[in-house]
């Protein structure tokens, strides 16, 4: 008895409407229409429910023309009712509940292909869910490397798709032509051309963190009462104390792990957590001196350990925070952290130095509460530890920014200064009717040359620049913008330590600092070449930084590094959008590769070059070449960014993380 009817002329029809128009259009008696009105089908269902008025119904149907189109016939079926439909939602909670229970995580991921962005949505639709520390720090531990790659690979081919439709949707907006890379075929098209992944060297896989922030904690709430004891306690009085990462939040109070079992944190430190708690605050907590810091009561003051390591010099700082010590607490603290300085830790790792934070701030954030600033204090040994990077030695003190995977950066920072001087291997712009050779590229002029490093942290890429420039003979100088005061003086120091006189470093607000300085610069040299290089955080540069950089019309090539794709979708669409006025030249994207600096993490680093070029309406070659279509295409051209250019899923909009 019940009917599909479909017709293209059916949409947006009402169901009374079309009701009265079939009882009109046949002999057999109808019982019952159902429609929805933006829909181009509807179920008829006839009286007597007989085979015979169905197919009289049918035969009546034939052919008939609703408006102007046709309408189609054929037995409905009712999916809520029939037996296969009850029977395929059986079958398919069978296996669902089947695939939860199996304890083999590679058949879970065989039977369900996950992509990197469905890991970081279930890591933030799941947060407080009761997971190992392991899988919460090292999500990918557990997937073979090459498949790690290829997941980071696959999103940001991703990311660079996003690229071409958000730089559409902002030209539509802004009523302006968009460039030539973002019109054609924006659905499928990436933003430039992106590299081979660049994975981190086996050897360098796992415990390759040179900084970690490990919280002074318990493994669960501990009762406030017990904070009012005046002296010693015992431990059976106290929940498990550790030091290591945060695991879990109950009842407001964070819960501690220790990192015994975590892949990438290096054995010194490991080493470190457990000589700290087993020597310094445990003593401390149950002799009442210094008791450990509980968030949700707000009582004792141990808080946080940062720990850096350098690896090369066998070198390890420690900065402590706490709340407001008295000085009783104070001289305690320094005899037990100085009995501590004197062992060695892992294969030969010695303390060099300790600093201590007093902070009262409600969160462990190392930058503390403006109305309220952390006081700091250097307690023991040397004031920064050494690290060796490229060749270069640096003096890096506790709260300066240095990267956290050395082996990993030394190649990152290698390929960004190659293509800072040479360019890509393709010369290819917006607009360019023909390759663009190498001595037409912005860093073949016999000009001088300047390199802006923006958010410089303690010099690290910026002298490296200024020590391979001039050691191949190119007459050039580096100015570095950083925000962290105590970095630029780091940074400035690391030059002299390195003998390298070219360069100069601006504390402040990039935003503030580095249109000034480009304007005494081009006062001072006219006819000076200047190029840039940018290592932002998280968040990404800052709205006026990119706008100082577009207007710095002589600034031909910028080098962007990445620490998050996200961010890096939203400043290319301000960094390349154009004005729209007649002879503008904008910068475009020329090429771009994906960095594995955090193995089994699910993040990763990206750089990505542009170039300043005229925004033309038309190009003669289509720009850029398109991703295929398959993952088979892909494995013949065996390029793991093409694999993940074979995937259509959609990015969700960049968010700072």
């Amino acid at each position: 008895g019940r009917l599909f009817l479909f017709c293209k002329d059916f949409k947006h029809v009402k169901v009374v409407t079309l009701d009265a128009w079939l009882r009109k259009a046949t002999t057999v008696k109808i019982e019952k229409v159902t429609k929805d009105q933006h829909k181009t089908f509807a179920f008829v269902t006839v009286s007597s429910k007989t085979a015979e008025d169905e197919a009289q119904f049918r035969t009546e149907m034939k052919d008939k023309v609703y408006k102007k189109k046709t309408i189609e016939v054929s037995r409905g079926v009712n999916r809520r009712d029939t037996f296969a439909r009850e029977e395929a939602q059986t079958q398919v909670r069978a296996k669902r509940t089947a695939d939860e229970s199996t304890d083999d995580p590679e058949a879970k991921k065989s039977k369900h292909p996950e992509t990197l962005m469905d890991l970081r949505k279930k890591k933030t639709t799941e947060r407080g869910r009761s997971v190992s520390l392991e899988e919460k720090v090292t999500p990918l531990l557990t997937y073979p490397y090459e498949e790690q790659l290829r997941l980071k690979a696959q999103f940001i081919m991703m990311n660079m798709r996003k690229i071409v439709r958000d730089m559409k949707k902002a030209c539509d907006d802004a009523r302006v032509q968009p460039p030539v890379w973002a019109t054609v075929n924006p659905k499928k098209m990436v933003a430039c051309p992106v590299e081979t992944i660049v994975p981190t060297p086996k050897e360098s896989r796992t415990g390759y963190r040179n900084k970690c922030e490990f919280t002074i904690g318990f493994a669960e709430v501990p009762d406030p009462a017990a904070f009012e004891i005046q002296g010693e306690t015992t431990a059976d009085q106290w929940p498990t104390i550790g030091v290591g990462f945060v695991k879990l939040i109950r009842e407001n109070e964070p819960l501690v792990c220790e990192p015994s079992n975590v892949a990438i944190i290096p054995d010194a430190m490991k080493e470190f957590c457990s000589v700290l708690r087993d020597e310094v605050v445990m003593p401390l907590h149950l002799e009442g001196v210094c008791r450990v810091y509980s968030r949700k009561s707000r009582n004792g003051v141990l808080r946080l350990a940062v720990v850096r390591h350098s690896e090369k010099c066998k070198e390890m700082y420690v900065m402590l925070m706490t709340r407001t010590l008295t000085p009783e607490q104070k001289e305690w603290l320094r005899d037990a952290l100085e009995m501590m300085m004197a062992k060695t830790f892992g294969d030969g790792v010695k303390i060099v130095g300790i600093d201590l934070q007093q902070n009262d701030a409600v969160s462990d954030a190392l930058d503390g509460d403006s109305k309220n600033p952390p006081i700091f204090e250097h307690l023991l040994g040397a004031e920064k530890i050494n690290m060796e990077l490229l060749g270069l030695s640096f003096a890096v003190s506790p709260l300066s920014f240095f990267q956290t995977n050395m082996a990993t950066t030394e190649l990152l920072y290698q390929k960004a200064i190659d293509w800072l001087e040479h360019g890509p291997d393709e010369w290819l712009g917006q607009g360019l009717t023909k390759t663009v050779t190498p001595e037409e590229s912005p860093s073949s002029s016999s000009r001088p040359r300047v390199v802006l490093d923006v958010c410089c942290g303690v010099g690290t890429i910026g002298l490296t620049i200024a020590r391979q420039l001039r050691a191949r003979g190119t007459e050039c100088k580096v100015l570095g913008f950083e925000l962290v005061k105590d970095a630029v003086e780091n940074a400035k120091e690391n030059a002299k330590i390195n003998d390298i006189e070219n360069a100069e470093f601006l504390a402040g607000r990039a935003e503030d600092t580095l249109p000034a300085a480009v304007r005494r610069l081009y006062e001072a040299t006219p006819d000076v070449d200047v190029s840039a290089i940018v290592d932002p955080p998280r968040p990404g540069l800052h709205p006026g930084v990119l706008e100082v950089l577009r207007q710095t019309k002589g600034v031909k090539r910028l080098v962007y590094i990445s620490c998050n794709p996200d961010s890096l979708a939203t400043d290319v669409v301000r960094l390349c959008k154009p004005a729209g006025f007649d002879g503008e030249e904008c910068f475009v994207p020329i090429r771009a590769v994906a960095v594995d600096m955090f193995p089994h993490t699910l993040h990763c680093e990206m750089i990505m070059v542009f170039e300043r070029r005229p925004h033309y309406e038309e190009s003669s070659s289509p720009w850029p070449p398109r991703a295929p279509r398959t993952t088979q295409d892909a494995d013949e051209a065996g390029n793991a960014e093409e694999a993940g250019a074979a995937v259509d899923e959609e990015m969700p909009a960049a968010n700072g993380e």
